[in-house]
């Protein structure tokens, strides 16, 4: 995995990513200050998780907000980054990421259709995420989804704002033992994005691991960043998607060995 080169005047924004609140501290800064974007994803539930608020107080002096409770700027030396707050939202079979919305965060939802109206009644954008895969509980951990389950995606694709058609998660962690080879749901997804006219975003999933955030995710404007402007370019398609998969490694380091301390 590499860090993308981002075109001049664009900036690569990850906004999918769950890493983890209890690694060390100066390389968190460091993975968070290199060039671009990373949407700190808050998920009900899971607690030892870094998202927007636990920067602001754990980084106080390194971070200025430009939109309050929105979006910020994180400076580490001549390196500055940039975090935002989003939320995935679980709706059970669809895992919906929230971007933008105003207010507290919002709860699960076992209808997603509710969870996307919601969203925007907060002023929000709603991505459907993974749309192909779900998480299951049990040891293995995903599965896809079946063909009655893909009426589902359909009815969704009538409300959403956008759908994420490249997850860097979505690979062949244990060639086809235990954990599914998932490489196929990201061109699913992009066949149900053609058909719906979605521009189609990607982002990395970061699962707990730094050195995933902003391996993937999707070009944006730099000039006058702003959550507004992010409200604006991702409905209207006014970005590039940039696909990179983690590593196998990366991966089940993530996955099953960096836990919760």
């Amino acid at each position: 995995m590499k860090q993308p080169q981002t075109p001049e005047g664009k900036i690569i924004a990850d906004l999918h990513t769950h890493p983890a609140d209890y690694l060390d501290k100066d390389e968190t800064l460091e993975a968070l200050c290199s060039p671009g974007l990373v949407g700190l994803t808050h998920m009900n539930g899971n607690p030892r998780v870094l998202i927007y608020e636990k920067v602001l107080k754990g980084y106080s002096n390194a971070v200025k907000e430009i939109d309050r409770n929105q979006l910020a700027q994180i400076k580490n030396g001549n390196n500055i980054g940039y975090i935002a707050r989003t939320q995935e939202i679980d709706c059970g079979l669809h895992h919906i990421l929230a971007v933008g919305f105003e207010g507290d965060y919002l709860p699960d939802y076992k209808d997603a259709r509710k969870a996307v109206e919601e969203i925007h009644k907060k002023q929000g954008i709603a991505i459907l995420n993974h749309p192909y895969v779900t998480p299951q509980p049990k040891f293995v951990k995903y599965r896809y989804i079946t063909s009655e389950e893909e009426i589902k995606v359909e009815e969704l694709c009538e409300m959403i704002d956008e759908i994420e058609v490249f997850n860097a998660q979505s690979i062949n962690p244990t060639l086809g033992i235990y954990v599914p080879n998932m490489k196929k749901s990201n061109d699913q997804a992009k066949k149900v994005a053609s058909k719906y006219k979605f521009t189609g975003t990607a982002a990395s999933d970061t699962h707990r691991a730094l050195e995933q955030l902003k391996i993937a995710g999707i070009y944006i404007p730099k000039e006058n960043l702003s959550i507004e402007r992010i409200k604006d370019d991702v409905p209207s398609g006014n970005f590039e998607a940039y696909e990179q998969y983690v590593s196998r490694w990366s991966f089940l380091r993530g996955m099953f060995f960096l836990k919760s301390k």
